[in-house]
């Protein structure tokens, strides 16, 4: 009988913990912000070697010994890729936006639900920019990921 409780118990924490996984405040981009939609590539890294400097220098993903890939899917959810298998996938809110260049620019900073896993280290917010099929990230893979690496990333959608 001690068993069956046992199973029992663990049975209704695992769908309370579906449910609660499930039910989390998340949003879904809508209307102008669809174009985030979709499944993006590490390109290169632009950065300054000291805070004080004004020259800005580009390191080509080429140069980092994994690939790095972002997903925003259509759930609402951003999934965080390294060498092609999936370390971190979060339901997030949008906490600003903001939009420029005739509408060709777009920036969003997300609040993600799920900050941290055992490979990925996000900050509280993230500010991402899209540019017709080009995407922005300062922290991602940098310091989350890969502390050595600072900078702004830049993606490329897949086709």
């Amino acid at each position: 009988m001690k068993i069956l409780n046992q199973r029992l118990s663990l049975f209704l924490l695992a769908i309370l913990d579906l449910f609660l996984i499930t039910s989390c405040k998340k949003d879904k981009l809508l209307n102008e912000l669809e174009v985030f939609k979709g499944k993006y590539t590490w390109q290169y890294t632009m950065y300054r070697e000291h805070w004080w400097s004004t020259t800005t220098l580009t390191r080509p993903a080429s140069n980092s010994n994994y690939t790095a890939e972002i997903e925003f899917n259509n759930e609402g959810r951003i999934i965080f890729y390294i060498n092609g298998q999936e370390i971190h996938k979060t339901g997030y809110s949008i906490e600003n936006q903001e939009t420029s260049n005739n509408g060709k620019t777009i920036w969003i900073k997300v609040d993600p639900i799920k900050e941290n896993s055992k490979n990925l280290d996000l900050n509280d917010d993230v500010d991402f920019t899209i540019t017709n099929d080009t995407l922005t990230v300062d922290n991602f893979p940098g310091t989350s990921y890969d502390e050595e690496l600072f900078g702004t990333h830049y993606f490329t959608r897949n086709q």
